[in-house]
């Protein structure tokens, strides 16, 4: 994807559109099958390769980050660090074919 077909929009987690009661109780009731994908791209053995393991020599570094990024990464496992490095790594990659 090229960044000219990209969609950019920012969502204020303090200020999240309401749900109705209809559309949740409609949403709580939704099976997965009914779960409209379509605008979803198909991954394949590529798209999941890049979660590959990479020995790299590690730099200690400083890094200053939003209380509620850290808060996330870290209410997804002890290796919020690692999930770090390999977002950065991911969005290094994603830059790197698009060059």
């Amino acid at each position: 994807m090229n960044k000219k077909s990209m969609t950019h929009f920012k969502l204020d987690l303090d200020d999240l559109p309401q749900l109705s009661e209809e559309e949740r109780s409609r949403l709580v009731a939704m099976t997965d099958e009914q779960i409209d994908f379509s605008d979803i791209s198909e991954t394949d053995e590529t798209f999941w390769s890049v979660d590959e393991v990479i020995q790299a020599n590690k730099k200690p570094v400083y890094l200053c980050l939003d209380e509620d990024i850290v808060d996330w990464l870290k209410a997804h496992g002890k290796t919020y660090q690692s999930q770090i490095n390999a977002i950065l790594r991911h969005y290094v990659k994603a830059q790197q074919i698009e060059r």
